[in-house]
């Protein structure tokens, strides 16, 4: 049973990168979300974070799924809110991120979520805080936890448990921190993972993923294919023909998908470039979890600011 008392303060633990978590703290953090998300279904009181509790969003990228989920989460559970905009930081007139972050905590926050376009900024805002905890919500290329998460909690959700199940990881693999941070997960609770996509895009694979030159002939074989936004944004010269060609051999097509058993589901991080990596009428698919995935996202940021502050439960 998880506690639903107020969290007190405790030990400073931030959430960087869940390879850095033990099996032990990564269950704790899914059966926190599960249990949120059914006091939540049953109208049941949630709990909250300690009284004064300020959670700050400080995002240098642009989203709408994750920072609002974490400002929700943040206000269900009872906390005050602070949404830094990127653009009236500090930084902008030539403050570092260090700065930037030890004046937050210099304010009083006491939960720092960050996005940022450099790889690792998260990592150096940890060393920065004293007490303020430090949740990365994507780092350049690096690492997104949460969403991974979520693909886990999902995946749980429809098939009961992840061991043994066959994970195809479709699109731009090289400059995706969703793929880098899924795969790691997928692999650390026993799926077996496959990816696929343009030579360009793949990077260099961990030595437990499968490369799958076509996807179409393994897609009558697996249990859940997680698309990825084409990352054009990242690129610095042109990687893929034309989205047309992207789309004929890597796109999720009414004809591709209809290759995929019926309970086979199909998940994808969001934003989507429909018609690109998934067509209008995928989306539409009951298979596809990508609303749903937005709708676990809240209770998986609740259960991550719940973490935090408890200390980093069974770290």
């Amino acid at each position: 049973m998880i506690a639903a008392d107020p969290v007190s303060m405790t030990q400073k633990a931030d959430l960087i990168d869940l390879a850095m978590l033990s099996d032990r703290s990564i269950e704790h953090l899914l059966e926190d979300a599960a249990w949120l998300a059914r006091l939540q279904a049953e109208k049941e009181p949630l709990p909250t974070l300690r009284d004064g509790t300020t959670v700050a969003t400080l995002f240098f990228e642009p989203s709408t799924r994750t920072r609002n989920a974490f400002l929700q989460a943040a206000h269900l559970l009872g906390a005050q809110t602070l949404a830094v905009e990127a653009e009236s930081a500090s930084i902008r007139k030539g403050e570092s991120l260090e700065d930037t972050i030890a004046a937050l905590e210099a304010l009083g926050v006491d939960v720092i979520v960050l996005r940022h376009p450099q790889a690792g900024a998260a990592w150096r805002a940890a060393q920065v805080c004293v007490q303020a905890r430090v949740i990365n919500a994507g780092d350049g290329t690096n690492a997104h936890p949460t969403q991974a998460l979520i693909d886990l909690f999902a995946l749980r959700q429809r098939f009961g448990e992840i061991r043994g199940l066959k994970v195809l990881v479709l699109g731009d693999l090289l400059h995706s921190r969703v793929a880098r941070s899924d795969l790691w997960a997928l692999h650390r609770q026993g799926a077996i993972c496959l990816a696929s996509g343009p030579a360009t895009l793949l990077g260099p694979l961990p030595p437990w993923v499968q490369q799958v030159t076509d996807p179409d002939p393994v897609l009558p074989e697996v249990d859940a294919v997680l698309l990825l936004r084409l990352q054009r944004e990242r690129m610095e010269e042109e990687l893929i023909p034309s989205l047309r060609e992207y789309r004929a051999r890597f796109g999720m097509t009414s004809e591709r998908a209809a290759l995929l058993r019926e309970e086979a589901v199909i998940l994808h991080p969001a934003p989507v470039n429909r018609g690109v990596e998934i067509d209008d009428a995928v989306m539409r698919d009951p298979r596809t979890l990508v609303f749903r995935q937005m709708q676990i996202g809240v209770f998986v940021r609740m259960a991550a600011l719940r973490w935090v502050m408890q200390g980093g439960i069974a770290c």
